[in-house]
Formats: structure tokens, sequence, C-alpha cells
């Protein structure tokens, strides 16, 4: 997306500040959606995993928040405590943060129908459970817990066998959904892939991060690359430390968007809005807003 490249190139270290203001603020606001939901009685466990999804993308975006302020790191031997920014776990959250949203967007942006939807989710609980029967597990408790997740599963296929939409599928496409339940729903390129993911510009951009995130996550030689790098450039770290608060600010906004559209939310001010709205479109004038800051702090 060059909208977004155009601002990662152009931020400078002194801009870190507004970038992260925003981003405690996007947070607060999902924070706030929790509760204005809780408040008005609305039964998030109707749309089925988006509770979970919901508690799981705000502490995640929480504790990338904290990374970005930088860990404590106390020095006994000269007496003194130092602050650094742990680029490794923050690519390895922010990787999980995104998978976060592309489940979101397949379990409840993608689908057309309320059964399609329904289809997903039931699917999703599904090939979830059915991946823990593969563990071997020896503990008493556990044991027993398979055994009922077991029949749990069973009843899950029942429910996808008399799901409407389930059935207006070929008989191919049933019979390749029951047979391989656990990877219709496994992450990666199979769910980036997807016909409408494909063409949503948005979307093509965090799979590119995903992919890099995803290198560095799964290659512990990259890693141990990177911090040897970044020891030498701490210039570039300072860079990339930026590149990944847009990046949170940005896909933290789509994600606060389509909430406020699911459950006809209005924001408690214009200005959050507009703060949604700016980095949502990603507007040429964000550059703009960047240095009226500048020149209002100075």
């Amino acid at each position: 997306m060059k909208e977004i490249s155009t601002i990662q190139t152009k931020i400078q270290e002194q801009d870190f500040n507004f970038f992260i203001e925003d981003y405690q603020i996007l947070l607060e606001s999902i924070s706030s959606i929790i509760d204005v939901l809780e408040k008005r009685g609305e039964n998030i466990q109707q749309h089925e995993n988006l509770d979970g999804l919901i508690t799981k993308f705000f502490l995640t975006g929480c504790s990338i928040k904290m990374l970005f302020d930088g860990t404590t790191i106390e020095i006994r031997s000269k007496g003194k405590k130092d602050r650094y920014f742990d680029i490794s776990s923050c690519m390895t959250l922010i990787r999980n943060q995104i998978e976060s949203y592309v489940f979101f967007d397949y379990l409840f942006l993608q689908p057309e129908t309320d059964a399609e939807r329904e289809f997903r989710n039931i699917l999703f609980q599904a090939a979830g459970l059915k991946r823990r029967q593969e563990f071997n597990v020896n503990y008493e408790g556990s044991i027993e817990q398979i055994n009922q997740e077991k029949k749990i599963i069973d009843s899950l296929i029942e429910q996808i066998e008399r799901n409407s939409y389930f059935q207006t599928l070929t008989k191919k496409q049933r019979d390749k959904i029951k047979k391989n339940l656990p990877e219709k729903v496994s992450m990666g390129e199979k769910l980036f892939l997807e016909e409408s993911i494909k063409k949503n510009r948005f979307r093509n951009y965090f799979f590119n991060s995903w992919k890099l995130y995803s290198n560095h996550t799964h290659s512990e030689h990259l890693g141990l690359l990177q911090i040897t790098e970044y020891a030498k450039n701490p210039e570039k770290l300072t860079k990339n430390k930026l590149i990944f608060c847009v990046d949170m600010c940005i896909l933290t906004s789509i994600f606060i968007k389509n909430l406020m559209n699911i459950f006809t939310l209005i924001p408690e001010s214009n200005n959050l809005l507009e703060k949604i709205n700016e980095y949502y479109k990603i507007p040429v004038s964000y550059e703009e807003k960047i240095k009226r800051q500048k020149e209002e702090s100075i």
C-alpha cells in the first residue's frame, strides 16, 4: 500500500510519541466498547466467538504497547536500570495480533448470511477441538477432558451437517470439510488467500507483514542476527519500532471500525472517530497532521 509506505518512510524518531499516544487512545476505545456492550446488556455470546476475539485483541494490544514503552532491565553490578525495546517479542505479538484480526474477518465480516456465519463459527470451534485430540496425554484429568471434547466435536459436526449453508455446498465440498476438519480454518496462507481477503488492499498489506513477522518468529537464526544487527545500529531499531506502531494503529482502527458497524456503536467523541477514520482511510493528509503537531509542540 503506497499510502502506508509513504507514512512509514517519512516518520522520524520524534514522531513516535504522537503514534504511541494514538495507539493508547485506540486501545482504550476497545475497552470502552466492551464496557458499553456490557452496560446495555448486549449478548456478545450470540456472536459465538466474538467475545473471546475482542478480549484477546485488546490484551495482546496492551502487551504490544508495554513492549513499545520498553522492557526495564536492572543491572545491579552497575547500579542502574535501562530500558530496551524487545523487538523479537514485539514481532511475535504483532504476528499474533494480525492473525486475531484475520480470524475476526473470516468469522464475522466475510459471511454474507447468518447461516454462513454460523457455519464458519461452528467449524472454527470443531477444528480447534479436533486438533487437541491429537495430543498425547497421560494425566487422568486431561484424558477425561479429551474424551468429553470428543463428544462435543461429534455434536458440532452434527450441527454443521444441519446448517443450511453447509447443505448448499456440493457433496464433494461437504465430504472434504468433514474429512479435513482441522485444515479448513488453519492459520496462514489458507485464510489470507481467501478470495474476499485477496481483493482487499488492507488485507494484502497485512498479509505481507504477517509473512515477514512469521519469518522472524519461526527462525531463531534470524532472531539472533536481528539482535546483533540492531545492537550495532540502534537507529534502525527505533525506525522499526515506529513502523510497528503505525501498523498497530492502522490495524486497531480497522478492527474498531468494524466492531462499531457490527454493534451499531457511536464513538464517545468526534475526536476519536476522526482518529479512527484517519488510520482507517490512510489519507495522504495524515502527513500534514504530523507536521502540524510538530509545529504545535515547538
